[in-house]
């Protein structure tokens, strides 16, 4: 399947997935208005010092709710590819089923890439050490090093993510679906990378254009009317966001492996 028709699919998704995406409005929104009155509309760094316990701890508490709420997004959001409505009678079992699952991908994820960021991060300061800033070499040979950095990165990322959805579609272990995600993204390196890619861009052009309505409302309204609505305006944009990228992907696996991602999501 082509790139602009997993997309397309994916748009029609979305607009079938109505139900699941106010989920994801609802939380970000509330999440969002709880970090704001924590820290304030304009918090100062010594605000930010005196605050850090209680914003690490809704970080990973807010870290935990999304995790949770992952497996019943992922599945609703299969239900709306197999049946064309979002299965909600089961979303909470869905999320209490594949949270340990989803919790131990993301840990993997964020191992990997802080190692891989740490070793490039090292490696790029070395070269800048080097060159003392104003060496031109040495300032390319730690461009070279950054944008290897990102490649890895993404390398990892990407098949990390496939595996959440093969884990959520197969209702498959971990392993299984580590496995499954690396293999299957390996294989068709260049239709997923261009997929991400054209992903990232629409995210990006999206978020720009919220971003310069949420300046135009910010100067218009000051306080907390103009957050609460550009709160708003986030909120609506990460629903959107996270159901249509996952379509997307979903789509682009079914076309590409027809044995893993087509088996019903059992019931807890």
């Amino acid at each position: 399947m082509g790139i602009f028709e997993s997309m397309k699919k994916g748009l029609q998704i979305a607009s079938g997935s109505l139900s699941i995406m106010m989920i994801i409005f609802g939380v970000n929104f509330v999440t969002a208005l709880g970090m704001l009155s924590v820290i304030g509309l304009n918090p100062t760094q010594q605000d930010l010092a005196q605050k850090t316990g209680i914003l690490l701890f809704l970080f990973f508490t807010l870290m935990a709710i999304w995790l949770f709420l992952e497996g019943g997004i992922l599945s609703g959001v299969l239900s709306v590819i197999k049946t064309g409505v979002a299965d909600l009678k089961s979303f909470l079992d869905n999320s209490v089923k594949f949270f340990v699952r989803m919790i131990s991908i993301n840990i993997i994820n964020a191992l990997l890439n802080l190692t891989i960021w740490l070793i490039g991060s090292f490696l790029m300061g070395i070269f800048l050490a080097l060159g003392k800033g104003a060496n031109v070499f040495f300032n390319i040979l730690a461009l070279l090093f950054l944008g290897i950095t990102v490649i890895v990165s993404l390398l990892v990322t990407v098949p990390l993510i496939i595996s959440q959805l093969i884990c959520v579609a197969n209702n498959a272990k971990v392993r299984e679906s580590l496995k499954a995600g690396f293999d299957v993204f390996f294989k068709n390196l260049g239709r997923f990378i261009l997929l991400v890619f054209c992903l990232g861009i629409t995210f990006f052009v999206i978020q720009g254009i919220v971003n310069i309505f949420g300046v135009l409302i910010g100067n218009a309204l000051s306080g907390w009317p103009g957050a609460i609505i550009n709160v708003i305006f986030a909120s609506a944009v990460n629903m959107f966001t996270g159901v249509f990228g996952a379509g997307c992907l979903y789509v682009m696996l079914m076309s590409l492996v027809n044995n893993q991602p087509t088996q019903e999501v059992e019931e807890a």
